[in-house]
């Protein structure tokens, strides 16, 4: 159906949805060109409320620690490697049907959702709450954003988990002192940006239920094992202008996450890809300062996500074929 206010200019990109039993259903973005006809193919599926072929893809921790306080961003990639969309169960009380369940750590302030949250699309409270969104097949259909700050505090251990198995974890540490201790990470070097140095860390997959637990340590402590060197050695030697100006936005872009996608480490970002990421990140900008109305920004933002993942895709194949 046309959509009122939107520009029909030739080589803008569209996005079609379809509402089956409730669920949104979307296309992939399609250019309109002048005197040309253009056709959307939207999959659609039935309902299930088994959870079992649900899971976590991908899950990101964006940490910045300050004096007194840490601020931690989570970031979910949501898939279903069935073939029905997953619509949850009934809470029992609110009566919507919830799919994933999430908690905040013992001393969490300040709660943040980016986009929808409490009363909106989750239901619960600043401690614990859940999605009510359904989960479609696919890998990454869904994401889930938020952020918090916590009390900082030099060895103390948080734990994370979610009801669901997760596949990989991705945790960025923008600092220069502060590195993460713990048992399942992995240290995978430190690179330079335009906001300081940032290190990362990765951990393998997690049962459902199996809690991510780390802790907070001076850059010069053991990490998973190994002694690691000081951040400007590590820096020096792990130099990668490419792999700066991806971390550099995806760092830039903490408080609005949409900057991050698709990636279970950091690699070097495709030149080809570098504009629609400014463009999410200056997207999720407008949004925040209130200049953007949420149904415009989530159909940009939409658009925008599956050019991105569209063209990464024609990225890999171009890359393997070669």
């Amino acid at each position: 159906k046309r959509q009122d206010g939107i520009a029909s200019e030739s080589g803008n990109d569209f996005l079609t949805q379809i509402t089956y039993q409730d669920i949104d259903y979307y296309s992939e973005p399609a250019t309109v060109i002048t005197g040309t006809e253009v056709t959307a193919d939207i999959l659609i599926f039935e309902s299930t409320d088994d959870m079992t072929t649900v899971q976590v893809d991908q899950v990101h921790y964006f940490i910045v620690p300050a004096e007194k306080q840490v601020h931690i961003a989570e970031y979910y990639l949501i898939g279903n490697t069935g073939d029905r969309t997953y619509i949850g169960k009934a809470d029992s009380t609110s009566g919507a049907h919830t799919t994933l369940h999430f908690t905040t750590p013992p001393g969490a302030e300040r709660l943040n959702f980016e986009g929808s949250g409490l009363e909106e699309r989750f239901v619960g409270d600043e401690t614990r709450f859940a999605d009510t969104r359904a989960i479609p097949p696919g890998t990454a259909t869904i994401e889930v954003d938020f952020s918090y700050t916590l009390p900082y505090s030099e060895g103390v251990e948080i734990a994370r988990t979610v009801n669901v198995p997760v596949k990989s974890v991705v945790m960025i540490v923008n600092s220069e002192s502060v590195g993460l201790k713990g048992a399942k990470l992995s240290f995978n070097g430190v690179m330079n940006t335009q906001m300081g140095a940032a290190a990362s860390y990765t951990a393998g997959a997690l049962d459902a239920g199996e809690a991510l637990t780390f802790a907070f340590v001076a850059q010069t402590e053991t990490v998973a094992g190994q002694m690691a060197p000081s951040t400007a050695t590590r820096a020096r030697q792990q130099r990668n202008p490419g792999r700066e100006v991806g971390i550099g936005i995806i760092v830039l872009a903490l408080v609005g996450l949409a900057s991050y996608r698709l990636w279970s480490h950091i690699p070097p970002v495709p030149e080809r890809a570098r504009p629609l990421l400014v463009e999410i990140a200056k997207l999720d900008a407008a949004f925040r300062n209130g200049t953007l109305a949420e149904d415009e920004y989530r159909q940009k933002r939409e658009v925008l996500k599956n050019t991105l993942r569209a063209q990464l895709q024609k990225i890999e194949t171009e890359t393997s074929v070669d």
